[in-house]
C-alpha cells in the first residue's frame, strides 16, 4: 500500500532535547531558519547594501535612502515639527503635542513677525504657539523690544 502526504505551513520538529523548532524559515534570506543566508532577504528586493529600501533612488519613496537621508517616504524631507517642549515648558520646534497644563497649541490669526504681541487676539505670550505649517510663534524680547517672533521649524 502506498501512502502520500503533503503539508502546507509550519512543520514542528522535535529534537532529542525536548525542544521544538520551526522549519519554515525566519526571514533570514534563504528561509532555512538557521540565521544565515544570502543578502536577498534584506528587504530591499535586490540584495544590495545601499539601504534604499526599494532600489529606486530617484523618487525618494523608500524607507531612508542614504543619498537623501529623509526617510519619510516622499522625497521632500521631514515635515516641520512644533509642539510642547516639556523640559522648557513652552511651545517650540522639535516639541511634541500640546501642553499638559492646557495652554492652547494653535496660533491666533493674523500673526506678523516684528509686530506688538498685543496686536492679536488673544495676545501672544512667551509660551508661544504652533501654526498650521508646523512653525513656532512666540512673544520674544531682544533686550530692546518685545515683539512677535516666528521660528521656522524643519
Amino acid at each position: 500500500m502506498a501512502f502520500a502526504a503533503s503539508s502546507t505551513g509550519c512543520i514542528l520538529v522535535s529534537d532529542d532535547t525536548g525542544t521544538t523548532t520551526l522549519t519554515n524559515g525566519d526571514g533570514d534570506g534563504d528561509g532555512d531558519g538557521d540565521g544565515t543566508g544570502t543578502t536577498t532577504g534584506d528587504g530591499d528586493g535586490d540584495g544590495d547594501t545601499t539601504g534604499d529600501g526599494d532600489g529606486d533612488d530617484t523618487t525618494g519613496d523608500g524607507d531612508g535612502d542614504p543619498g537623501t537621508g529623509d526617510g519619510d517616504g516622499d522625497g521632500d524631507g521631514d515635515a516641520p515639527s512644533c509642539g510642547w517642549l516639556e523640559a522648557e515648558m513652552y511651545y517650540g520646534c522639535g516639541g511634541v503635542g500640546e501642553d499638559p497644563g492646557g495652554a492652547p497649541m494653535g496660533c491666533p490669526d493674523g500673526l506678523v513677525a516684528g509686530e506688538d504681541c498685543e496686536s492679536v487676539e488673544p495676545a501672544l505670550d512667551d509660551l508661544g504657539c504652533c501654526d498650521a505649517n508646523g512653525n513656532n510663534w512666540y512673544c520674544g524680547d531682544d533686550g530692546m523690544t518685545v515683539a512677535i517672533v516666528e521660528e521656522v521649524c524643519g
